[in-house]
């Protein structure tokens, strides 16, 4: 290494490669550690996974979402009955009927959202009337057949049960969050992420559907 003068006082000035005339006290800052390189990474590779493959993303997306709305259901139910955190027991086989249904659900969901693209809807509010008018109906009503048909329902039974009762009413209802959560949705959201966005917004939903279909 070389030293040059500066000012009344000697400073040493490294000329060690890239670093070559840098005074000790200018030296480049120091990496990331490698936990936020790490995360940083993964968080890139879940993104790209998610690009590629929307469909089996957006399940996997849905399906725990929903499990997680149906974990936080028993929860609230199980301290609504004046039960303690400690004495909570999850209920395994509710949760995996649920993770089932979101899964079923999230892929049928990215097959309609691909035929409304396919129509030559273009505006967010054709996209919107279609996705909560007839596809509301459907999406509903087959999400409570399938829980009913897991729960053991005959035939008869789940139609009794899902197009008989108040299904109807719980469509109507829905509107109020749906409408502006998928308006947002189809104007702002791109295709790959459309299922993982309404996965999202369908936490809360699947909380009160829950409740409602219990009651």
């Amino acid at each position: 290494p070389r030293f040059a003068r500066q000012g009344p006082s000697a400073r040493a000035v490294v000329t060690i490669g890239k670093d070559r005339g840098r005074p000790p006290d200018m030296a480049p800052p120091a990496k990331r550690d490698g936990e936020s390189d790490k995360k940083r990474t993964l968080g890139a590779r879940y993104k790209t996974f998610l690009a590629e493959n929307p469909v089996m993303g957006g399940a996997m997306q849905q399906s725990t979402i929903v499990a997680c709305a149906n974990l936080t259901r028993q929860l609230l139910s199980h301290q609504a009955a004046g039960g303690t955190l400690g004495s909570f027991a999850p209920n395994g086989g509710q949760m995996g009927k649920a993770f089932l249904v979101g899964g079923i659900i999230a892929v049928i969901l990215k097959l309609w959202y691909m035929l409304i693209d396919r129509m030559g809807v273009t505006s967010t509010l054709g996209k919107v009337a279609l996705d909560q008018g007839p596809g509301s109906f459907f999406f509903n009503f087959l999400a409570q057949s399938l829980f009913a048909a897991f729960d053991g329902l005959s035939p008869d039974e789940i139609v009794e049960k899902v197009f008989v009762y108040n299904n109807v009413k719980l469509v109507m209802f829905s509107w109020l969050w749906w409408i502006p959560v998928k308006a947002f949705m189809f104007q702002f959201i791109s295709p790959a992420n459309q299922i993982g966005f309404g996965a999202i917004g369908s936490y809360f939903w699947n909380i009160f559907m829950f409740y409602y279909t219990n009651n």
